[in-house]
């Protein structure tokens, strides 16, 4: 295949070779000659070389087949000629999947490889979304030195990684909530030790039993008032987070689309869950069906990370599933979506309420994800009255909810996790409400 320079050499070869012939001028002559023969040459060595691109084969060395978000993975492509002649110059190019950014930039490297032999790269990823990925094949284009001639081929060379959510942010907020004591647990005041955990000192009244008088405290009071030592009763919430993994989840950019943050979301709420005692469930819709999983934070995310949008998600069929998998009441966090101008029906949560559970519906504001960032004053006007359109109809859904005493928010790309973890961490307050 020409390229646009070798078309443009061939022309003015031919003109060259016309004024030699017509003029009958030695000089003209013998730069023909020599441009002719210096044409010949490397179309008979880009001819051996476009033998050998046909039997040239490509291989790739991963540092791990499944990584977190936020890992760094090195990729070291190779590039073996299989054949006698050399190889060269090719321009060797990886693709890297949408869901990786390059530390060490995969640039288009520019080798010759002799016969018999290969050629090792090297480049560096890091995980940005999670999911499967493929790496499909590595292009090689086989050009000549003067760039007259070109040929593509894409060398099949399949890979495949896995990238499971990053665990770093549950751990770190963990540490950071079980320091404050903020424990999802429903606390009933009572005044008997036996079995309980001591809360503080309160007035004494004349049904208290004795036992429980502070008679230290007592004696520190001026007027020697009798005290009574509280105690609470703790028994750990059950948690069910439903993700309405709809067919417009997976909106927003990347490694930060409405599915990346929900993910995340289930991780940290599993970490602080079965930290304080608690059982967690994260319910999903996977092809139409509905699934659940719960188990440790390294288990869900194994079984969340591929987890796609679904056109066939159905959000009262994920919480009736969410219901029956807890016997007491418990605290179920839904998360969902309806941007403008879908609506979701307050019976879509009646199986929760049917259950007895304490529900909680986080909705997504879907132009939050969707940051412009951008010195056109007109572009950022149409964002701000497509946020306000959309947050005005999230109001009045969230509005007419609350009729049905379905108690929601709406959440944006920002302050999801926080929201979440509000609700959670204030459960035995709201469920014994």
């Amino acid at each position: 295949m020409l390229t646009k320079r070798g078309i443009a050499v061939l022309n003015s070869t031919f003109i060259l070779g016309v004024l030699a012939s017509f003029g009958f001028d030695p000089l003209f002559t013998t730069i023909a000659l020599i441009v002719v023969t210096v044409l010949a040459v490397e179309t008979m060595l880009y001819a051996k070389s476009l033998r050998a691109l046909r039997r040239t084969t490509a291989s790739r060395k991963l540092s791990a087949e499944t990584a977190f978000v936020g890992d760094s993975i090195s990729v070291d492509p190779e590039i073996e000629n299989g054949s006698r002649a050399s190889l060269g110059p090719i321009v060797v190019k990886d693709g890297t999947p949408q869901g990786f950014k390059t530390i060490i930039p995969n640039q288009d490297w520019i080798v010759s490889i002799d016969g018999r032999s290969s050629h090792l790269l090297h480049y560096e990823i890091e995980p940005q979304q999670i999911g499967d990925w493929n790496f499909e094949s590595v292009e090689v284009t086989l050009t000549d030195r003067f760039g007259i001639f070109k040929a593509v081929r894409d060398v099949s060379c399949k890979s495949l990684i896995k990238v499971y959510p990053s665990m770093k942010k549950g751990e770190e907020l963990l540490k950071g909530r079980i320091h404050l004591g903020m424990r999802p647990i429903r606390r009933s005041a009572v005044t008997t030790p036996q079995g309980s955990e001591f809360s503080g000192i309160r007035e004494y009244y004349p049904t208290d039993d004795v036992r429980t008088i502070a008679w230290k405290a007592m004696a520190r009071s001026p007027a020697h008032e009798p005290k009574t030592k509280q105690h609470e009763n703790e028994q750990a919430i059950n948690t069910i987070f439903v993700i309405g993994n709809s067919k417009r989840s997976g909106e927003g950019l990347v490694g930060d689309r409405k599915l990346d943050r929900l993910v995340e979301t289930a991780i940290v709420l599993a970490y602080l869950s079965l930290k304080t005692g608690g059982s967690f469930h994260v319910v999903y819709s996977r092809n139409g069906r509905v699934e659940s999983a719960s188990g440790r934070p390294l288990t869900l995310a194994a079984k969340l990370y591929n987890i796609e949008p679904d056109p066939h998600a159905n959000i009262e069929a994920l919480v009736r599933h969410g219901a029956k998998l807890a016997s007491s009441r418990s605290l179920m966090l839904a998360a969902v979506d309806s941007p403008f101008p879908q609506k979701i029906e307050s019976s879509a949560y009646k199986g929760a309420f049917a259950a007895n559970h304490f529900l909680h519906v986080l909705v997504l504001e879907t132009s939050s994800f969707f940051p412009i960032e951008s010195p056109d004053k007109t572009l950022a006007l149409a964002r701000d009255v497509i946020a306000a359109r959309e947050i005005e109809h999230l109001r009045r859904l969230i509005a007419v909810w609350a009729e049905d005493g379905i108690t929601a928010q709406i959440c944006n790309r920002q302050d999801l996790l926080a929201k979440a973890l509000e609700v959670f961490t204030n459960a035995g307050v709201m469920i014994e409400a």
